[in-house]
């Protein structure tokens, strides 16, 4: 599957539809179920799955000069900042 840079979870709609858009992501690629399930469901007290997530998306749907994460409140796929 061929992924573009860019915002995937508007977080104009809230943080909860952000983490349903990363679900429906992780599961297109045939992602742990586990994870969607916690993404589904209420954030933990220190959102461990949105890590879980974003590192699972990055390991198995990796883009060249890109990052799976959350952005001043939306979810997407970055490009990396080269100056840090």
């Amino acid at each position: 599957m061929k992924w573009d840079l860019g915002c995937y979870g508007d977080g104009t709609f809230g943080h909860q539809h952000t983490r349903e858009r990363c679900a429906e992501i992780v599961t297109s690629g045939a992602g742990p179920l586990k994870i969607c399930r916690a993404l589904q469901g209420p954030m933990s007290d220190d959102a461990q799955e949105e890590y879980d997530a974003c590192d699972w998306l990055n390991e198995t749907c990796a883009v060249y000069g890109a990052v799976w994460s959350w952005q001043d409140g939306d979810f997407g796929l970055w490009p990396i900042d080269d100056e840090s």
